[in-house]
């Protein structure tokens, strides 16, 4: 292994742990500032909590044309990520009604951005939400990496090796690259609530289109944590059993299902075509907390952490990784109105 090589690599991780920290402070000192106060606005608790006939009366009715945001950030361990995501989008109500499940009907277009140490995503969705129990999305895409951080990182076959030691073997190498592509996802979000209890499955169909170099065909996304298609599907669910409280508190438990579809071109010519990397498996509790709203910019502000093992994956299920170490995400996440009429 060469001295530049290792010099690069030692590079790397300083800089990884540095956006990790200023992520994590970023997360914490939001959470702070939206502590409770006596003037702050009615919570999603409340929103959600109300049953009676007398606390749906209190709900006024939305605004008919909005333009709305919704800010995200991530952090991720076993794999390791970190990541930003800021939504901006146009809604236009579907229904007069102030009753929790048509309230919120609408049908919206917007911008999406996503950013992290590795790459950037911008595109546009379209949303459609007919009822509080579903939502429905497509979204466009555009992927361009920095050729840092072990990315972008293609392979000529889904049964090339990709753990964690072999990425940064081959990244000392110089086998990453500046690259991008196109994303497609068609997503859909039902729910369903009996009084505490609440039900939430979030189902996406993931499409790539990727520019790799040279002949390969699959590529590593630390996301799904797989070899991703050059140009194929990738089906992601993630579903939830959650116990809602009145107070802002949610906690229960959320399993993961993560499955590349692998077409017979990406295989090289006579080597077996079984699908060795997934499907992914993992399960564990998750539990967030959203303060109180404070004005208009700055609603549901809201800090979650997700605590998953791995059931299922070809390296950190005992393979490479020791199955006790856990997947982990702390995440924190805020809404907001930008204009309404």
């Amino acid at each position: 292994m060469g001295t530049s090589g290792t010099t690069r690599r030692a590079k790397d991780r300083v800089t990884t742990r540095l956006v990790l920290l200023v992520a994590l402070f970023v997360s914490l000192a939001a959470s702070a500032a939206a502590a409770p106060t006596a003037a702050a606005a009615a919570t999603s608790a409340e929103d959600d909590g109300g049953s009676t006939s007398a606390s749906l009366a209190k709900r006024a009715l939305l605004p008919r044309h909005r333009l709305v945001f919704q800010s995200l950030t991530a952090v991720q361990v076993n794999p390791l990520g970190v990541q930003t995501e800021l939504r901006v989008d146009y809604r236009f109500r579907l229904f007069n009604s102030t009753s929790l499940l048509l309230r919120d009907s609408y049908i919206g277009a917007g911008f999406v951005g996503k950013v992290n140490p590795a790459f950037a995503r911008v595109g546009a969705a379209i949303t459609i939400q007919p009822a509080a129990v579903l939502t429905l999305r497509a979204q466009w895409e555009w992927r361009g990496y920095w050729g840092a951080f072990n990315n972008l990182m293609s392979f000529d076959s889904p049964n090339a090796e990709y753990d964690d030691d072999t990425r940064a073997e081959l990244g000392d190498a110089n086998r990453n690259y500046r690259g991008g592509g196109q994303q497609i996802t068609l997503q859909a979000i039902a729910r369903a609530k009996v009084g505490p209890i609440a039900l939430v499955n979030d189902f996406s169909l993931l499409y790539f289109r990727m520019n790799l170099a040279g002949s390969d065909t699959v590529f590593y996304d630390a996301f799904i944590d797989a070899l991703v298609p050059r140009d194929g599907p990738v089906l992601a669910n993630h579903a939830h059993l959650l116990w809602v409280t009145k107070f802002g508190l949610i906690a229960g438990v959320r399993w993961t299902l993560m499955h590349a579809v692998y077409p017979a071109s990406v295989f090289p010519g006579g080597s077996p075509t079984e699908n060795i990397n997934t499907p992914s498996h993992r399960v564990g509790p998750i539990v967030a907390y959203t303060f109180k709203s404070r004005g208009r910019f700055y609603q549901k502000p809201t800090v979650a952490a997700i605590v998953n093992w791995w059931v299922k994956n070809r390296y950190r299920a005992g393979t490479k990784v020791n199955q006790g170490v856990p997947y982990v995400v702390v995440a924190f996440r805020f809404d907001g109105d930008l204009w309404s009429h």
